[in-house]
């Protein structure tokens, strides 16, 4: 039986880490070889690069906010959380509270 897409991605990253600093050094030089300034760049590809950049990060801060919303069942939380205790007392208690 074959290996899973997990699997195989480890097995990669140790022989990665087996190349040691040698590999990282030729990663890194590569990387700078093709980055390309959008200063040397013809205007209409920097604002297509620009655009295709924002919008790329408006999914990732809306599924960041996404992730960040704590999940709750929604019953009840809006009494506690305001300190509101009269709602949580049986109503002949409440109507000596109120007088």
């Amino acid at each position: 039986m074959g290996k899973s897409r997990a699997e195989i991605q480890k097995a990669y990253r140790e022989r990665q880490k087996l190349k040691g600093p040698a590999f990282l050094s030729k990663e890194r030089a590569r990387q700078r070889q093709n980055y390309v300034p959008a200063s040397s760049k013809k205007t209409k590809e920097a604002r297509n690069n620009q655009a295709k950049l924002r919008n790329r990060l408006s999914r990732l801060r809306k599924k960041t906010r996404e992730n960040d919303v704590e999940e709750t069942s929604g019953y009840g939380s809006m009494s506690m959380e305001t300190g509101d205790d009269e709602r949580n007392q049986p109503t002949e208690q409440r109507a000596f509270i109120v007088k």
